[in-house]
């Protein structure tokens, strides 16, 4: 007995309603009905992706075969076959508009023979995989409990303000996003262990997923808590996580970029959802199929994105000849939901948290606020760096406390000092400015 596909579910609940259903509200009935039995996370997600592949609104120009469905505004799906001869050619003749795919193909016959695109496109690719390999080394020290987390948060830190820039990680996404994680490690230990196991490479999309929502659950269990440190939206974690992989495996994990997911949804490639992490995987796998219909690189599909937002915000649409607009690297900083405001950080809160009493915590606070520096002196585990952290957030509030820098300068020696004493001066000063 053969195996019932998705289209072939899809088509059986439209035939009976006959009427347009979303990819939801199509799911629901095949699951209703039994038709076919998933174990995936989003088995909707992955129908509207197969609907998606056999409309004639994805149909690429040299595709003779006739489409299965069609899809109307709203995103409702209805069967091809179901359609007048009169409404076919009607529907035809509104795809003879460019399809998403024709769009795109438009825009690279434009660019592809153009001397300056080649010359970008071969620059970049060099400079990517020089700078990937670099951080590459970085990640995989960090997982197998080489180095600690601040070092690779410096080191990526120090690169962003110079090569780095070619994978646009000094944006709020990623450098910032890396800096508030690593804070948010050292006053819990535990989500230390979710980190590594988040930033190595998914064998699929199904682990992709599993990991970017085990992050997420950990950092809003951390939230829920009431800790009152700076914790990154979960709405952020694809976005940064799709660079640490990218650069671990550029063939299997896009990074998540602004330009990227908007061009696309424009274009109606895409259509992305409330859930920040099936909105990427969603984008992930439109964004390989796109790539691979026109037959070019993720890399170069990447910066006819950027072509495509340039030109949509510049409106130039009513001059075909004119010279597509210049390359860059664009950040993805899109803001995060507001938080909730912020409340005042007492020293009862503090106490609440150390084991020191309130006239030694006063006394720290108010030599830290005349002096400028403090040292804290103890054998190993007493809780120095636990107690700095509090005199930190306690000194300077909620506002500021995400700008601190905390670091640890054992791991740089360890690291850089016998191969060159001036590469830590160079780190810490890095970290600091």
């Amino acid at each position: 007995m053969s195996k019932t596909t998705f289209a072939e579910a899809a088509e059986a609940v439209l035939a009976d309603t006959r009427r347009t259903m979303t990819a939801e509200e199509i799911w629901s009935e095949i699951e209703r009905r039994g038709l076919i039995v998933s174990d995936g996370k989003t088995p909707a997600a992955t129908l509207y992706t197969e609907l998606m592949r056999k409309s004639v609104n994805w149909r690429a120009k040299d595709d003779d075969r006739p489409p299965r469905f069609y899809r109307r505004g709203g995103g409702a799906f209805g069967r091809w076959i179901d359609l007048t001869p009169e409404q076919q050619k009607a529907m035809l003749a509104g795809t003879a508009t460019p399809s998403p795919s024709d769009r795109w193909r438009e825009l690279l016959d434009r660019v592809k023979d153009d001397p300056s695109w080649k010359t970008r496109i071969a620059a970049l690719t060099i400079e990517r995989a020089r700078v990937a390999s670099e951080i590459d080394e970085r990640i995989r020290a960090y997982l197998s409990g080489a180095i600690l987390l601040e070092v690779l948060r410096a080191a990526l830190d120090q690169r962003s303000r110079a090569d780095c820039a070619t994978f646009t990680f000094n944006g709020a996404s990623f450098a910032m996003l890396l800096n508030m994680l690593t804070k948010v490690t050292t006053a819990a230990p535990s989500i230390d262990a979710t980190l590594r196991a988040t930033m190595g490479v998914p064998r699929d999309e199904a682990a992709g997923r599993a990991a970017l929502q085990g992050m997420s659950a950990a950092l809003e269990t951390l939230r829920l808590s009431g800790d009152k440190r700076k914790i990154p939206h979960p709405n952020r974690i694809p976005k940064l996580f799709s660079g640490l992989w990218h650069v671990q495996a550029s063939a299997e994990w896009p990074i998540y970029y602004r330009s990227a997911r908007d061009a696309l949804a424009q274009t109606g490639v895409v259509t992305p959802s409330d859930d920040p992490i099936e909105s990427y995987l969603t984008f992930r796998r439109f964004f390989f199929q796109l790539a691979g219909e026109l037959g070019i690189t993720t890399l170069e599909l990447e910066q006819l994105c950027v072509l495509q937002q340039e030109a949509e915000e510049s409106n130039d649409g009513d001059d075909d000849d004119a010279t597509p607009p210049p390359i860059d690297d664009e950040v993805d900083d899109d803001p995060e939901p507001p938080p909730p405001a912020a409340q005042p950080y007492t020293i009862d809160d503090a106490l609440a948290r150390v084991f020191v009493s309130r006239d030694e915590l006063a006394r720290m606070l108010a030599l830290l606020h005349y002096k400028r520096n403090l040292v804290l002196q103890g054998p190993p585990g007493v809780g120095k760096t636990f107690v700095a952290d509090e005199l930190a957030y306690g000194a300077y509030g909620a506002e500021w406390y995400e700008q601190i820098v905390r670091f640890e300068l054992e791991p740089l020696l360890e690291e850089y000092f016998a191969e060159d004493p001036d590469k830590v001066k160079d780190l810490v000063g890095a970290m600091l400015s």
